[in-house]
């Protein structure tokens, strides 16, 4: 059975050969748990801040946003329904998690149903090609042409130091 760029085969490993396929499932899960406890920034980046990580490298050094700035508030963004504040902050959030949402259901479909997804043909070969190209494509473009003000940029002490202070950012 043919299923967009995917062929469904018969999978015949047995359940514990297959448990990627939950482990698979268990991240998106997780991600989406993650992205509903933390606010997407209204700047369009840094959310990933509220998870303790570091600000982005690019923007510490060079002011520039990387291709993957902005990822985390859109994705935060899309599990709310706000598409717009999600494309505007990085346009590729929402296709990675709907992406990542139909692969995570595939996922329990295979196991629940004992079929394989199989993507091992060209034109999904192809698809993927395209779409991490024009992701490092686009993210060079944004690199050379966006800038993020130094004074957007707030170490996690500072912010710590705020948020006990009460100050808002």
């Amino acid at each position: 059975m043919n299923l967009f760029l995917l062929r469904i085969d018969p999978d015949t490993r047995t359940r514990r050969e297959k448990t990627h396929y939950l482990l698979w499932a268990g991240a998106w899960l997780a991600v989406t748990v993650i992205a509903l406890l933390i606010s997407p920034s209204k700047s369009g980046h840094g959310t990933h801040r509220q998870l303790g990580l570091p600000p982005c490298g690019a923007v510490m050094v060079f002011q520039r946003p990387c291709p993957g700035c902005g990822l985390t508030t859109s994705f935060a963004a899309t599990v709310r329904g706000q598409f717009e504040h999600a494309w505007n902050s990085n346009p590729f959030g929402p296709i990675f998690y709907g992406m990542f949402t139909l692969t995570a259901l595939l996922a329990l479909f295979g196991y629940a149903t004992g079929r394989r997804i199989n993507s091992d043909g060209p034109v999904y070969r192809g698809f993927m090609f395209t779409l991490i190209a024009g992701f490092m494509a686009w993210g060079m473009w944004r690199f050379a042409t966006e800038r993020i003000p130094a004074s957007e940029v707030v170490s996690p002490q500072s912010r710590l130091f705020q948020s006990v202070l009460g100050h808002p950012e």
